[in-house]
């Protein structure tokens, strides 16, 4: 059975995908993540540098129609999972920021990317999270 011709608003999952999806459990979670550190000053592409951080991903998350999409399993599992536009798609719910109390150090974030990393993505919306933590003595901005 060929998917080619369907809408993009309704794209089957990937068998890959879909294994990560069925292989999931509530102890065992599958999300991935990753660690940006960026020095005091950086720019972020598209001029906004880390205060305007969610402005760049405004503008530019039409780029991929992915992220603004979830999950939607097919009645009684007869196929792999589809991909749906999220009609309640709501930027604030997956762009946060955190501030950092003093001092600030190493050991704070740690802290605080692991409780980041260990929350399971809510499969009820698109599966995408950005965390931007600020606050850190070195002046340095972290992107989760």
């Amino acid at each position: 059975m060929t998917h080619s011709n369907l809408p993009v608003f309704f794209e089957p999952l990937s068998a890959r995908d879909a294994w990560f999806l069925y292989a999931e459990r509530p102890d065992t979670p599958l999300d991935i993540g990753t660690v940006y550190v960026f020095e005091p000053g950086t720019e972020i592409p598209g001029g906004h540098g880390a205060v305007g951080m969610e402005d760049t991903i405004a503008e530019r998350l039409h780029l991929v129609p992915r992220y603004r999409q979830k999950i939607k399993r097919v009645p009684f599992n007869l196929d792999h999972p589809v991909w749906v536009d999220d009609a309640n798609f709501d930027l604030g719910q997956h762009v946060r920021r955190i501030l950092l109390k003093p001092p600030g150090d190493a050991a704070q974030l740690r802290a605080e990317v692991m409780r980041i990393l260990s929350r399971p993505l809510d499969h009820r919306r698109p599966l995408w999270e950005i965390t931007i933590v600020q606050g850190l003595r070195s002046g340095k901005v972290v992107v989760v």
